[in-house]
């Protein structure tokens, strides 16, 4: 999923207003961006990438915290533990056995 997309569905699923939205998607487009960083500069690097992608997550936590109220958090920490905000697109390609 495209960072808009992401904020498409997560807008629809936590009633986001409009400040929330532009600000998810600021968030989203600039992990997407540090993720692809990463992944070229830590090529074959399991341990290293493993290290770079947790401090993005963190990195991107902190920030839906501050923008998203207690209850929208609390639905998005939920969602994610779940399926994943990307966890569906396997289940669409037929990823299973």
């Amino acid at each position: 999923m495209t960072p808009q997309q992401r904020t498409d569905t997560l807008a629809s699923q936590l009633s986001l207003n409009d400040d929330q939205k532009a600000k998810v998607l600021q968030i989203f487009t600039a992990a997407d961006d540090s993720m692809r960083a990463a992944f070229a500069s830590h090529q074959g690097d399991r341990s290293s990438m493993r290290e770079a992608m947790q401090g993005i997550r963190q990195d991107t936590d902190t920030k839906m915290k501050a923008v998203l109220t207690d209850d929208q958090y609390a639905s998005w920490q939920k969602m994610r533990t779940g399926m994943g905000m990307r966890g569906g697109r396997r289940g669409m390609n037929g990823g299973g056995n």
